[in-house]
């Protein structure tokens, strides 16, 4: 409905655009005066104000280059011709927002998601130029409101309280994460210097050479190939991905790896301290679903994790590495343990559960001076709810 009272309206503004090009030429190359153009050709001054704005020259209008070569003798028909391509890519764009409306209201009818709200790129730069606000054509959803008849605008108000009703029932949005989807596969290409602007030779999907025997061909893949990896990594007869995590969650409470190189499996890697304890964990990891819960509890509920780390001089002589589990070995408490442990032995330790210190969520707001303003030594809280 609004865009039938406004096709006049639009249709009327194109069939000016020569003079008001003309009319800006004159301001900007003859030095008139905008108020007595405008005056003399009964144009409007604040739009011949954008117009002239438009106009001016500058490299970055390249849309503009016929205007620019034009003379005083020829800029009355460049002017024509630039009208012409107004008027050919208004109709375009009628005819786009026509097609758009009737998907939409194909899509509601049938009780589907409608699609989104149509924006106005990939046309004519010039059209583009003009007719989008702030161009000299342009309009403001108020200004555009204005334009419309006084039903259009009472029944547009009409929509407006009912849409400020059904909010009121609308239920609170859900949670969301990122997360990974499968899309079609696309060739890349080696980005030079890291720059995706200056691309290099295509660099074709592959698994590492030293893995080409074993690993999943990536003719295989049906998308990403994140799938077939991930099942490829965790299949039964692959002790190394359990013994990695294992090892790994081994490390952070025991402070050293039943591998004391956890990132080294390899020959160049050391050996393990007690193989069999490795492969009873991974065994364990895997038959529990791989549940990193279900291992943490079972490490700590352990006697190695329970025992002291006092020793006798027979143990120590013994087993001076600890490689055989006599004791548990001391290690440096970490930062957040250190805070928390001086709050606590003061008293003033906030052992308040949940909630956030956080103003903002993802990485937009990450580093906000209201982050970086947070002064730990006047927040009692576990630090693990101080945002870092």
């Amino acid at each position: 409905m609004t865009e039938a009272q406004l096709r006049p309206v639009t249709a009327k503004d194109a069939a000016q655009v020569a003079d008001y090009m003309v009319a800006a030429r004159a301001v900007s190359a003859d030095g008139a005066k905008v108020a007595d153009i405008a005056a003399q050709k009964h144009l409007d001054a604040a739009r011949l104000e954008k117009w002239v704005a438009l106009l001016a020259p500058s490299k970055d209008k390249p849309f503009l280059e016929d205007w620019n070569k034009a003379t005083a003798a020829t800029a009355g028909d460049v002017a024509q011709a630039y009208q012409k391509r107004y008027v050919k890519a208004l109709a375009d764009w009628d005819d786009t927002v026509d097609k758009a409306h009737e998907a939409r209201r194909k899509k509601l009818s049938e009780n589907e998601p409608a699609a989104e709200k149509l924006k106005l790129e990939g046309k004519d730069a010039f059209f583009m130029a003009v007719y989008a606000e702030p161009g000299p054509l342009g309009r403001t959803p108020e200004e555009t409101e204005k334009l419309l008849s006084k039903d259009a605008k009472e029944q547009i108000a009409a929509f407006r309280a009912l849409g400020d009703v059904l909010k009121k029932f609308v239920p609170p949005e859900p949670d969301l994460a990122d997360a990974v989807d499968e899309d079609k596969p696309v060739q890349q290409k080696v980005l030079l210097r890291g720059d995706y602007n200056n691309l290099g030779e295509d660099a074709p999907r592959a698994v590492p050479a030293i893995l080409a025997r074993v690993a999943p061909s990536p003719e295989k893949f049906q998308g990403s190939g994140r799938r077939e990896v991930a099942e490829w990594l965790t299949r039964p007869d692959n002790p190394m991905t359990p013994r990695v995590m294992v090892n790994r969650l081994w490390l952070w409470h025991f402070g050293e790896g039943i591998v004391a190189s956890p990132d080294n499996f390899g020959k160049m890697g050391g050996r393990p301290s007690n193989p069999e304890l490795l492969d009873y964990l991974a065994s364990r990891f895997v038959e529990s679903g791989w549940s990193i819960k279900k291992m943490q509890r079972l490490m700590l509920l352990s006697n190695a994790y329970r025992m002291a780390t006092d020793t006798d001089v027979k143990t120590m002589e013994a087993d001076p590495e600890n490689a055989l589990l006599t004791r548990f070995n001391r290690q440096r408490l970490d930062v957040e343990q250190s805070r928390d442990g001086m709050l606590a032995i003061d008293g003033t330790l906030d052992t308040a559960m949940g909630g956030t210190l956080q103003s903002g969520f993802g990485t937009d707001g990450e580093n906000s001076s209201s982050r970086l303003s947070l002064n730990p030594e006047t927040v009692k809280r576990r630090t693990v709810y101080l945002p870092l």
